[in-house]
Order: C-alpha cells, then sequence, then structure tokens
C-alpha cells in the first residue's frame, strides 16, 4: 500500500512525446482534409496535449520564459514547429 500512495502523490507530470511524430501526423490530417492551410495546422496543433503540456512547461519543449510571456498563445513556436514539419 505504501508504494502505491507514493505513487499517487509522488508523480511527476507526464510529458507530451508527439512531437517526435509531428510530421506522420500532420501528413495524415493533411491527407484527411482536416488541415489544408498553415492557419488551420496551427489551429489544430492548440488542440492537443503537446500544446497543453508546452503551455504549461514550456521550458521542457525549448521556449524560453520569456518568449511564453511575450507570446502567450505561443503562436510563434506553433508557427516554427508547422514550418518546420510541413518542410520536412
Amino acid at each position: 500500500m505504501t508504494k502505491y500512495l507514493h505513487l499517487l502523490t509522488h508523480t511527476l507530470p507526464i510529458e507530451s512525446q508527439f512531437i517526435r511524430a509531428l510530421p506522420e501526423h500532420l501528413n495524415a490530417e493533411i491527407i484527411l482534409g482536416t488541415v489544408t492551410s498553415v492557419r488551420e495546422a496551427l489551429s489544430w496543433l492548440s488542440y492537443t496535449y503537446l500544446f497543453a503540456r508546452a503551455m504549461r512547461n514550456p521550458q521542457h519543449y525549448g521556449i524560453d520564459y520569456d518568449d511564453l510571456m511575450n507570446d502567450p498563445q505561443l503562436s510563434n513556436w506553433r508557427t516554427e514547429q508547422i514550418v518546420s514539419v510541413a518542410k520536412t
């Protein structure tokens, strides 16, 4: 029981690994017709767990705290990710 209580009370947040598979997922969304422009891709990315975790723990995803303060919705970061993935 002690082991399980420790797991419940001392848990680390689960960080997203989605960024590794972002090219494949974006490609799938494009093929499905869900994403047809950069604007739609930015919106699509904002609904992911990756974006939620980037907002909560930006440094884990290579985002400076100052960048988060200057761009609270991480628009620049999302644009960089989408453009980079699209080029891939």
